[in-house]
């Protein structure tokens, strides 16, 4: 396990572990997701990547047809793959498979997840792709293997959403409401973040730090308890903390973003996922880094 894998797995308590799938009795077949997924890139990034010519006729006609099949797909989900790492990066120059993986490991979550095992797929696309000759496959991908690079593709070009996830009960607050009717809230809830609105629409979060902060500003101040508790939500909210310790996203936006949030901002208390990721509309989960467990496995189903 890399050094990239431990990061999360001291947040997670994931071991690090990756499920693997078992090796099927039927022949490979590309999932729809996939299909889509490729149709999709190619569509969105013609022309950004010209995939290895002749590559069928470097496999050889001669070879099994289990081989060539897992071998084509392998060489297919591979270039997939390649292109799709150069549309993240976005960088100058014609760098090297291994180069852009590198690279993107430092700021995708996916590619840091799979960084070793991409790595030692592209040593083995370089035996089939430069070893194989017309007569036989020097190297053979397993249905283990070549199924593992088709969900490593199918991950970056058609990322699972936070729509996946379930939502919770989402319990919110009128900003008129008091300090003493929030704390009630948050111990009946179980949760430390509450949403405050005004009308329908959200104008920022209430946490258990945040009203810790004023009452002990309160006692400083000497002020009566019943006071303090009677204030209203209104006036404790502070436009720093949603940009200090919040992050809005939609829920058609992906697990990728919420892991990169987190990863971004050690301080984040939550992702705020709304309909369409604006502020100000209607919250259908808040993601805390509690559910990181829970986005981690979205990336291995």
């Amino acid at each position: 396990m890399n050094q990239n894998d431990k990061r999360y797995d001291r947040q997670t308590g994931n071991k690090g572990s990756q499920k693997k799938r078992s090796a099927q009795d039927a022949p490979h077949k590309k999932r729809p997701a996939e299909e889509e997924a490729r149709a999709s890139l190619r569509e969105e990034e013609q022309g950004s990547f010209l995939p290895d010519e002749n590559v069928a006729d470097e496999i050889g006609e001669g070879t099994s047809t289990g081989a060539r099949n897992n071998a084509l797909q392998f060489i297919s989900d591979y270039n997939l793959i390649d292109a799709r790492l150069r549309a993240i990066y976005r960088g100058q120059g014609n760098l090297q498979f291994s180069d852009l993986v590198r690279r993107c490991a430092e700021f995708h979550p996916v590619v840091r997840r799979y960084e070793g095992d991409l790595m030692t797929f592209a040593k083995l696309r370089n035996a089939i792709v430069h070893n194989s000759t017309a007569e036989r496959v020097i190297a053979q991908p397993c249905d283990e293997v070549t199924d593992e690079l088709s969900h490593i593709a199918a991950l970056l070009t058609m990322p699972p959403k936070l729509n996946k996830l379930k939502e919770k009960g989402v319990i919110g607050i009128p900003w008129e409401s008091s300090i003493g009717d929030a704390l009630i809230r948050i111990a009946q809830s179980g949760y430390s973040n509450l949403p405050v609105y005004s009308g329908e629409r959200m104008v920022g979060m209430i946490n258990n730090r945040r009203l810790v902060r004023e009452l002990g500003n309160a006692l400083l101040r000497k002020e009566d308890m019943d006071e303090f508790l009677a204030r209203s939500c209104r006036s404790v909210l502070h436009d720093e903390d949603m940009l200090n310790y919040y992050k809005v996203l939609g829920r058609d936006d992906t697990v990728h973003e919420a892991l990169e949030a987190f990863e971004d901002n050690k301080k984040l208390l939550a992702v705020i996922v709304t309909e369409t990721g604006r502020a100000g509309d209607r919250i259908v989960n808040i993601v805390t880094a509690a559910d990181l467990p829970r986005l981690l496995k979205l990336l291995e189903e």
